[in-house]
């Protein structure tokens, strides 16, 4: 499993998740999106999405307050096997985009947004 600590999140930003699944992959990869709040706060429950081979998918939301969230945190398992790029945009940018083909997370911090 491979760990990567990305830029920062600002608050309230629009994010899309996206994994495309290679036509040759072996099977449905598991992408999950979650929250590690900050103490006694409340975030967003984790959303999740499975890929078939050849498939894309994604997730799209509004990154939770600074107040109330520490990091996003995001899985793509995968089995032997199976490949694929998993991307992240924040606010239409492209800041993270890499073709995988093993279980990986990312983590970001969530900052305050620039006023």
């Amino acid at each position: 499993m491979t760990t990567a600590i990305l830029d920062p999140v600002p608050e309230r930003s629009g994010y899309t998740v996206r994994f495309s699944n290679r036509v040759g992959s072996t099977g449905v990869v598991l992408v999950v999106l979650g929250w590690v709040p900050k103490q006694g706060e409340s975030v967003p429950d984790p959303r999740q999405m499975t890929v078939a081979p050849g498939a894309s998918g994604e997730l799209t939301g509004t990154v939770p307050d600074f107040a109330r969230a520490r990091r996003m945190v995001i899985v793509a398992a995968l089995d032997a096997g199976e490949s694929g790029r998993l991307e992240l945009l924040v606010e239409g940018r492209l800041p993270s985009n890499k073709s995988i083909s093993r279980t990986t997370t990312w983590q970001m911090l969530v900052e305050v947004a620039e006023h």
